[in-house]
């Protein structure tokens, strides 16, 4: 297993050159993220970063 069976690429708000997604690859991981999706891997949202970068000083965006 190469472990695509498990992989989960997201692309989210492509633009420019290469951009159209109609040629990627076909791997059933292989999303187009909606903003609502790509939300889910925010610094909030996915390590709730919210709660504790604060304190290491660590410069980061809390958007998508």
């Amino acid at each position: 297993d190469d472990g695509l069976s498990t992989l989960y690429y997201g692309e989210y708000s492509n633009i420019g050159p290469g951009a159209n997604t109609d040629g990627r690859v076909t791997w059933a991981g292989f999303h187009t993220m909606t903003y609502e999706d790509a939300t889910n891997f925010t610094v909030p949202n996915l390590i709730l970063g919210d709660q504790w970068l604060d304190s290491t000083a660590v410069p980061y965006d809390t958007g998508v």
